[in-house]
């Protein structure tokens, strides 16, 4: 038979077929058509060049009634969800567990995504797979009327109508659910005042404002303001200082300012009733009269003095006291008066003799008195002071005289008083040198180098003693033989208070001094101080020697200084051209005087 013809005997499923080779002879070649059958659902069957094989197929090739394949060759129910008949919905969705399919339902409650707006209901799971029905009051749905409201009341709608006179479409009004026009100006929304009033015209409500500025009816007293109308239906106020605030206090004034009300004190005196009192006090109040109120009042004839209750004007207690003993002599007399006083009647004499002034001090009951410096008076003009022109004598007895020339400060006069016994000054001591008239102190500067910080004094009288004689610090050493030197003189033609020379000479106890002259011995430099004085602590270095000596010469200055202290006397240099200028006390210097 001819090559390629078929032979009967195959064997089925084997991928192979027998034929002739066209020499006689049966051969086997391949034949991918003869498939090799595995009875397995899950496999294919495959011949490829004549080899059979069973590939897996895919995974969820169905096979059987409802089962899947598993991709393994196997066939069971499932492989995943899918796999399972039925489909998902809201509320239950298909499982498969272990190649066995199921059911999942959602959670009870749950809302399902296909609703129905507006009609109080929730479609929700019932926890069992299926869908339910449950209230929603939220689930509002409009009727579009806007005079009904739209309501869900345990699940079912209503649309109850709004309160009549309810804004609505265009300016209108609602009435039993209706939107129409008002019918009268009641209708409409607001209410009335006296700068607007609502109306009703033609169904349309409005209003009408009042005119600008006009004043209301209804006002608040006293509180410095006018309500009025702004003309655009508003009430505004505006500043009235005409509206007293009325506090009803005789002690306070009624006052508005820009609008603020207050009620300033009135004047302190001004008579007033209220609380039974009798005048004003200056804080608001009505008060009593007394005798500290420093006010003059009820029957006072001055300020807090005088009258039937408050003691008499101008009385005075004088320090040292009447009757007071061992007094100081260089003591001061104070007067302390009940009542302030006219400074201008404060007077006593300054030169002693024949007794004036409002205030007297004698030793012998008046036929003379005492000389004293201007009188100092405190602030509040109840306090004199009094310093005498020079020390009492030692064991002297004085008094004191204030007579009604005093004036307190309304004119009244002082109630006039005399000690009866008067105070006594304290026994003095001794003077054993009194009566010395000399030299007191004498400095010699032989031999000096003029640069030193000091020089003693050579020699002092009996009863005397003096301090060493130096230069202030704002004058420099410098040397000069047989002198006293400095430089840093002033160089104007008027006394430099911080330039000089000093010396302090001081008496033994119970004495005092009157100085009489300095005897000095002076030379200046070319460009030094072209004048010189001096000038002493009596007076506070007040009064300078006139005339000024020349920066070079041996001039005697007069001096006149009594006291029963120290005295410090001190030389000024002046005038000089340049401050390198030198100035210096050379040889010897004596101071003379008396003592007493």
């Amino acid at each position: 038979m001819s090559a390629g013809s078929a032979v009967d005997g195959d064997t089925l499923g084997d991928c192979k077929k027998s034929q002739c080779d066209g020499a006689g002879k049966v051969v086997s070649v391949n034949d991918d058509t003869d498939l090799p059958d595995d009875k397995n659902p899950c496999t294919d069957d495959v011949c490829t060049n004549g080899v059979p094989s069973h590939p897996f197929k895919t995974v969820g090739t169905t096979c059987g009634t409802s089962l899947v394949c598993d991709g393994a060759g196997n066939c069971q129910g499932c492989n995943q969800p899918s796999d399972c008949s039925g489909t998902d919905d809201d509320c239950s969705s298909r499982t498969c567990k272990a190649g066995v399919c199921g059911r999942a339902f959602t959670k009870n409650g749950t809302a399902v995504t296909a609703q129905t707006a507006g009609d109080c209901k929730k479609a929700v799971c019932d926890g069992a797979g299926n869908v339910t029905s449950v209230n929603d009051d939220s689930d509002i749905a409009s009727d579009g009327n806007s005079c009904t409201n739209d309501v869900c009341t345990n699940g079912v709608l209503s649309h109850p109508t709004v309160a009549d006179g309810t804004s609505c479409e265009n300016g209108k009004l609602c009435k039993a659910g209706v939107c129409t026009g008002c019918t009268t100006a009641n209708d409409c929304p607001g209410t009335d005042t006296e700068c607007r009033t609502r109306t009703c015209t033609d169904g349309v409500c409005g209003a009408v404002n009042g005119a600008q500025d006009k004043v209301l009816t209804a006002q608040t007293d006293g509180d410095c303001k006018t309500a009025i109308c702004d003309g655009n239906g508003r009430i505004v106020s505006r500043n009235d200082d005409t509206d007293l605030p009325v506090d009803g206090l005789q002690c306070t004034n009624d006052v508005c300012t820009n609008g603020v009300p207050s009620h300033p004190p009135v004047p302190v005196g001004t008579t007033c009733t209220d609380n039974g009192g009798s005048f004003c006090n200056g804080n608001g109040a009505c008060v009593s009269p007394s005798c500290t109120d420093g006010i003059r009042n009820g029957d006072e004839t001055d300020v807090d003095c005088g009258g039937t209750t408050c003691p008499a004007c101008g009385q005075v207690t004088v320090t040292p006291a009447d009757a007071a003993t061992n007094v100081a002599v260089n003591a001061t007399i104070t007067l302390t008066f009940t009542s302030a006083m006219d400074s201008t009647t404060i007077t006593a004499q300054s030169a002693a003799g024949a007794c004036a002034g409002s205030v007297q001090v004698s030793a012998d009951d008046f036929a003379t008195c005492l000389a004293f410096n201007a009188p100092g008076i405190n602030g509040t003009n109840k306090v004199v002071t009094l310093t005498p022109t020079a020390n009492f004598a030692n064991n002297t007895t004085y008094k004191v005289r204030v007579t009604n020339a005093a004036k307190t400060s309304g004119g009244v006069a002082a109630a006039p008083y005399t000690m009866t016994t008067g105070f006594t000054t304290a026994t003095g001591v001794t003077c054993a040198a009194h009566g010395f008239n000399g030299a007191l102190v004498t400095f010699d500067l032989t031999g000096a180098a003029g640069d030193q910080a000091s020089s003693s004094a050579k020699t002092t009288a009996a009863g005397v003693t003096s301090s060493v004689l130096t230069r202030s610090s704002a004058v420099k050493a410098t040397q000069a033989a047989d002198s006293i030197s400095s430089t840093n003189w002033g160089t104007t033609n008027t006394v430099d208070a911080s330039r000089y020379y000093t010396f302090t000479v001081t008496p033994a106890t119970g004495c005092s001094l009157q100085l009489s002259s300095l005897a000095l011995d002076v030379k200046a430099s070319g460009t030094g101080p072209t004048k010189g004085d001096v000038a002493t602590s009596v007076d506070n270095f007040g009064a300078h020697s006139s005339p000024s000596f020349s920066g070079t010469s041996k001039p005697t200055v007069s001096l006149s200084a009594t006291k029963a202290g120290a005295i410090e006397v001190r030389i000024y240099g002046y005038g000089a051209s340049a401050s390198s200028g030198t100035f210096r006390i050379q040889n010897t210097m004596t101071l003379s005087g008396t003592i007493q």
